[in-house]
């Protein structure tokens, strides 16, 4: 009974949390009243997406960023599996040298994988920050 009443607590808190926050008090625009309204500023209005459609004409380069940070994350993943894989053949080998070489070499090969993941992931932050940003 106890689980059940923390279970349900914990729910509404985080309910509460999901739809409150739209209960502020403070005015909600829709999309046309914001482009309309001379007391937004003009930074707002360009983060709304009231500038004019046709100069910022979208590019494959986020589109491409995108779809490289996604096969980054499932390559990380798989690398973690197969650690996590490895450390199991490990604990299961029962002292047997050649199961121990294959669970070490799994161990390894997953943190390099790993390692390889995290290092393009930084070079496609620093390449999307850095260079294709414009200032």
């Amino acid at each position: 009974m106890k689980k059940i009443l923390v279970s349900l607590g914990l729910a509404v808190i985080m309910l509460c949390g999901v739809v409150l926050p739209g209960f502020s008090g403070g005015e909600v625009y829709a999309a046309d009243d914001i482009c309309n309204d001379s007391a937004i500023a003009a930074d707002l209005k360009k983060a709304a997406g009231c500038s004019d459609f046709g100069a910022d004409k979208p590019t494959a380069v986020p589109i491409a960023l995108n779809i490289i940070n996604v096969v980054l994350s499932f390559v990380g993943l798989i690398a973690v599996g197969v650690i996590i894989y490895g450390g199991i053949l490990y604990v299961t080998s029962t002292g047997d040298s050649a199961k121990i070489h294959k669970a070490k070499n799994c161990i390894l090969y997953g943190v390099v994988g790993l390692v390889v993941a995290i290092m393009a992931f930084a070079i496609v932050a620093f390449i999307n920050t850095s260079v294709l940003k414009k200032s």
